[in-house]
Order: C-alpha cells, then sequence, then structure tokens
C-alpha cells in the first residue's frame, strides 16, 4: 500500500512499536496489536531485537495484515531485507544504520523510510538522506535503551523546526506526562504507558465530539492556521527558508532574528533582510517572493491538524453548520482545504481581507455568524491565538481555545 506526504504525516499521530516484553502470560503479539489498532493506533512499526530472523518475518506478515486491514502503516525496524521481501509499507532505522548504506536507494521511493535522531544535525542528516518522518528521543527516558538521553522541550522544539519532514516524538511518553510536549510541534507521539496502547494526544485540545453534542450549539466557526491546519511550523521557518533560497548561510544569520522579526509584518521582516544582507529590491518585492513561498506550501504540503478530518465529520453528523473566519486569503484557504479533502465541509471561507478589519476586530466573527443565520451566543468559535480568543468571547461567542505558543505567557 502506498501512502502520500499528507497520510504519513496524519500517521505520525499515534505511532505504535511492538514491545514483547509487555506481554502478559498467554498473550500473543498479533492479539495485543490487532487492540491497539482497534483503539486508534494510526502507525505499527514491530522491533524485534531478540527473535530469530524467520519467526520474525512470520510475525511481521501478520501484523502486515492487521495494519492493512485498518489501513495502517507498517513498517519493519532495522532489517531491509526482510521488509522487502515481504512488502511491508517501510522501514525504520537508526543512526548506525544510516552510515555508508543508502537506504533510500535501497527501499525505493515508494516506500516509506523512518530514521531515529537525537539531535539536529542527525536530523538534517536523516532528512538529506531521505527520510519521510523522523523519530525524535528519547523525550522522557525510556527502559527499551539503556542509553538513551534524554531531551528538553526546547531541544526538541529545535529538532522540530530544523526539517520539513514529520517528527514524532518518542521515549518513555505516556498519559501523566504527555501535555508537557504542548508546544513541542511534533506530529505525533509513540506512547509508552502500557506501551502499545495509544494514550490520547495533547498537542491538539479538540472538544470531544461526545461533549460537543451536549451543548445547545449548532454553528463553529474555526480559525485557519495553527486550528484547522499545522501551518505555523512553516511560518516559522519561512524566513530561514526565503534566506537560504537567497544563498544565506546558517552561519551567516543572526542568533537574534527569529526574535526580531516575530512581531513584524513580512515586510518589515523583507526591510530588515535588506539591512543584514544587502538584497536589491524593495521591501514589498522582497515580501511579495517570501509570500510566495508561503503560498506554495498552502497548495502542497501543509496538513491538517491531527485528527481534525475525523472531527468535522462528528460535528457534520452533529448536525453542526461550520465556516471558516481567517487571516489567511481565500484564494489559498479554498486551494489548501480543496486539497486536504474538507472543503466540503464549510459552507463558506471568510478572509479578514475581505472584512478589511484583522482579529483584534470582533467583524470577522460576526459577519460569519450573520451569513450562517445565527446570533453569537448560538456560535462557538475555534480559535489558536489568545488575542483572537479574546476578541471573539467579548463579542458574544463561546471560544474552544486551541493552544499555541503564546499560550505559555
Amino acid at each position: 500500500m502506498k501512502f502520500t506526504r499528507d497520510e504519513i504525516r496524519s500517521a505520525m499521530l499515534l505511532y505504535a512499536v511492538t514491545d514483547r516484553s509487555w506481554l502478559k502470560p498467554g498473550e500473543a503479539l498479533p492479539a495485543v496489536c490487532e487492540k491497539v489498532l482497534e483503539n486508534g493506533a494510526t502507525f505499527l512499526q514491530i522491533r524485534e531485537k531478540d527473535l530469530d530472523a524467520d519467526s520474525f518475518e512470520q510475525e511481521a506478515r501478520q501484523l502486515q495484515a492487521l495494519c492493512a486491514a485498518h489501513k495502517v502503516p507498517f513498517v519493519v525496524n532495522d532489517s531491509v531485507e526482510i521488509a522487502l521481501d515481504m512488502n511491508a509499507d517501510g522501514v525504520h532505522v537508526g543512526q548506525s544504520d544510516i552510515k555508508g548504506r543508502d537506504i533510500r536507494a535501497m527501499i525505493g521511493p515508494d516506500k516509506i523510510l523512518g530514521i531515529s535522531a537525537g539531535t539536529v544535525a542527525e536530523a538534517v542528516a536523516a532528512e538529506k538522506a531521505g527520510a519521510d518522518y523522523i523519530g525524535v528521543g528519547a523525550v522522557f527516558g525510556t527502559t527499551t535503551k539503556k542509553n538513551a538521553r534524554n531531551l528538553s522541550l526546547e531541544q526538541l522544539q529545535e529538532i522540530q523546526r530544523s526539517v520539513h519532514i514529520p517528527v514524532v516524538a518518542i521515549g518513555g511518553i505516556n498519559a501523566s506526562n504527555i501535555a508537557e510536549l504542548s508546544g513541542s510541534g511534533v506530529d505525533g507521539v509513540r506512547p509508552f504507558s502500557q506501551p502499545m496502547i495509544p494514550v490520547p494526544p495533547q498537542h491538539s485540545c479538540w472538544m470531544p465530539p461526545e461533549r460537543w453534542c451536549s451543548m445547545d450549539k449548532k454553528f463553529a466557526i474555526f480559525d485557519m492556521d495553527g486550528t484547522l491546519i499545522d501551518s505555523m511550523v512553516y511560518w516559522q521557518r519561512l524566513a530561514s527558508e526565503y534566506l537560504f533560497s537567497r544563498g544565506v548561510t546558517p552561519a551567516q544569520i543572526p542568533a537574534d532574528l527569529p526574535e526580531r522579526i516575530k512581531t513584524v509584518t513580512v515586510t518589515g521582516a523583507a526591510a530588515l533582510f535588506i539591512e543584514l544582507f544587502g538584497f536589491s529590491g524593495t521591501p514589498e518585492s522582497i515580501a511579495a517572493e517570501i509570500n510566495a513561498l508561503m503560498d506554495e506550501h498552502y497548495r502542497r504540503d501543509i496538513p491538517l491538524k491531527p485528527g481534525m478530518k475525523e472531527y468535522l465529520t462528528a460535528l457534520r453528523q452533529n448536525g453542526t453548520a461550520l465556516c471558516v473566519a481567517s487571516a489567511t486569503a481565500a484564494p489559498l484557504m479554498e486551494a489548501c482545504l480543496s486539497r486536504l479533502g474538507v472543503r466540503q465541509d464549510f459552507a463558506f471561507l471568510l478572509s479578514c481581507e475581505d472584512v478589511g478589519k484583522g482579529k483584534d476586530s470582533p467583524e470577522i466573527y460576526l459577519q460569519a455568524a450573520r451569513r450562517l443565520g445565527c446570533a453569537p451566543c448560538d456560535a462557538a468559535v475555534f480559535e489558536d491565538a489568545i488575542f483572537a480568543a479574546k476578541t471573539a468571547k467579548a463579542a458574544g461567542f463561546y471560544v474552544v481555545g486551541v493552544y499555541d505558543d503564546s499560550a505559555k505567557d
């Protein structure tokens, strides 16, 4: 089974890895893995360090069939030969496995390649080696790898920002500590509590559909960036992406540049680039080039937030009328949501450009409510930006907050 780039990113949400040491007496691994998949695991890796090759492959084929039935990607740990022989969806390897070997060339372009990494340098090297995703850890320590080093949230964020492919956090993650990964930007987790039984992800804080159904709200207004789609990391990387395209090296970029451009407009950032790097052109022309890069991401590779497609389906089945109210330009929203297969879920898409005011004003929410045919008190606004959530709440809307980095300030 071939998986697209968007499908691989979505599959990272709850990444399960087999661990025979957790089996209870009389339990068989395939039966346990079937429960894992029924409980919502979105990806499965077979990891067996102590089985002989024949037993490993026999077990792997059983798990492969289960994953195919659940339409979940299945990869083999370390053994490229077994993965190819059984036509698995892909392989996951460590840093030592890629030294002197071109794993991507061995498995071909259509197989999934996962590579473990613990540093920025290793993550960047893994992406260059053709990885489709990176497993990063250990974030909280682990009993399966005695020499694994713990990573801080800051280190995890730095690794996540250094690559353009999905990152899944691994190592000691359980129901009591998973919330600490909020704001890390990772695309998913490898839970460790009853290790193969997925725990609920906390980096997206959607209200459970069953709780929504108990509320008297039949209208929902969704923000776009950071709420419907996982675009914030693309915005965070945009400056370095543009500078690299202009020939600027990482060593030439001031360490404080991210902070200096954090609160300025794209045109303001362009003016700073002219000052720092001597680019020719006007701030407006350079801003247009920067925006063109971001436009391409909307049209090509920005994914939905994990679990969003299923969440929208649950709301529609509950009879909820949905729309989008965003600062993103309407043509980009149209292109992005159509590509992601959810455009039909929304009655209309409304942009701040159409309204003529930003989200420091409630006008976009009020216009959305009028078009939905409801009063503010009858609609919920889904927002990740705190200032926008406060604007909507002050205007009488019910607000569902979606975590973003500013929430910790």
